[in-house]
């Protein structure tokens, strides 16, 4: 197909976490998208989707990618979804039964742990890199098998040593590929942008926003509450490919939309997950 020029909403931070309904994820990101079309004024369709950042051991997109066809399913699916094939292993379409010339786009991407305990977001790679390797060498191994980095703040992640180490890659100015910084819908909304975002637009390292869901009861309806604007040529066979493009040729700040927690929202996010940690600890599972 040739590409056309083309309006995009994507969600730059997605988790699809075991015990998620499929149904509830695909319509909040959905609804969410569309939302934040509005908040950037759109007054036409404009299409949307979401870039996986899977964690190690973790496999939502192949997961999808097995139930893909190239064409309708006869009947209906059980929750109203399916998935559609491009000519890509690293993209699908998400289509609604009840709407299918409105596909949502999926594409495949990971998450590290870096030896800082930072993490690093690979846009478009669909097979897992290693971890634990310094943040600088994470970087370059994504840019390097063919994906875009995100460095995402994360509360607490950006302080005292690990705040200097995100500092000295922003400064160095060496990348051999674009990269960028990443905000995400679970900081408070009225908290102070993090200076860091500053420091990184001197040097020309953007801000790429995702919903970022955590493993918690609700977090399903939060995809596609923070995203950003791509426009411009759109192939809908090779539709990562499309996008990956457009992020290494940015040469100015995506547009951006999003809705950020209260502080309530928040702090009971940060309580829960904590929570949640220690429950999947191996001594919490002793009986």
């Amino acid at each position: 197909m040739t590409a056309a020029h083309a309006e995009v909403l994507l969600d730059a931070h997605v988790h699809y976490h075991p015990g998620f309904s499929r149904a509830a994820f695909f319509a909040a990101a959905a609804a969410n998208l569309r939302a934040g079309g509005e908040q950037l004024g759109f007054d036409g369709p404009a299409r949307s989707g979401l870039m996986l950042t899977e964690s190690h051991g973790v496999d939502a997109f192949g997961g999808f990618a097995s139930q893909a066809a190239t064409s309708l399913p006869h009947g209906t699916s059980p929750d109203g979804w399916w998935f559609r094939r491009t000519e890509e292993d690293n993209s699908l379409w998400a289509v609604r039964s009840s709407a299918p010339d409105q596909p949502m786009l999926v594409i495949a991407g990971r998450q590290l742990v870096t030896r800082e305990g930072l993490e690093v977001l690979a846009l478009g790679c669909r097979e897992p890199l290693a971890e634990r390797m310094e943040l600088r060498r994470a970087r370059d191994a994504i840019i390097e098998a063919g994906g875009v980095p995100v460095v995402p703040w994360g509360f607490g992640k950006w302080w005292f040593q690990r705040g200097r180490t995100v500092a000295e890659l922003i400064d160095a100015g060496d990348a051999e590929g674009a990269w960028f910084v990443g905000d995400n819908a679970g900081r408070p909304r009225f908290s102070r942008r993090p200076p860091m975002f500053a420091r990184a637009a001197a040097r020309r390292v953007f801000v790429l926003p995702g919903s970022d869901p955590l493993p918690l009861p609700g977090q399903a309806d939060k995809v596609g509450r923070c995203g950003f604007r791509m426009s411009g040529d759109f192939d809908t066979d090779h539709p990562a490919r499309a996008v990956l493009d457009w992020l290494r040729g940015c040469t100015e700040q995506p547009q951006t939309f999003g809705r950020y927690e209260t502080l309530g929202s928040f702090a009971r996010d940060q309580v829960a997950m904590q929570m949640h940690k220690r429950s999947d600890r191996p001594e919490a599972a002793a009986p």
